[in-house]
């Protein structure tokens, strides 16, 4: 299955009426894009934000896993804990 780094815009209501905008990076083992997308979205609104425009993504080889980053493999390590595999982190 492949391994797709996404990165999204989001935002959350505040108390009042403003928004806070934030980035979220995700990293969802799933079997296409659409199906990592949707996952990446619903992981990220568990977190009371709404995924905006899917910004950039990449899709990453198994073989290719030992090369990535410490934040890259991090988010890996996270997304392979959990059913479905995702992890998301907020910037």
């Amino acid at each position: 299955m492949p391994i797709f780094m996404l990165h999204f815009g989001c935002t959350s209501e505040d108390s009042g009426a403003r928004k806070k905008s934030k980035a979220a990076d995700a990293c969802v083992i799933s079997d296409s894009l659409d199906e990592a997308e949707a996952i990446g979205r619903e992981a990220i609104e568990q977190h009371q934000y709404q995924a905006g425009a899917l910004v950039a993504y990449n899709t990453i080889d198994k073989s290719a896993v030992a090369k990535l980053d410490e934040y890259e493999t991090i988010l890996y390590l996270k997304a392979l804990k959990h059913s479905p595999s995702v992890a998301v982190m907020f910037t």
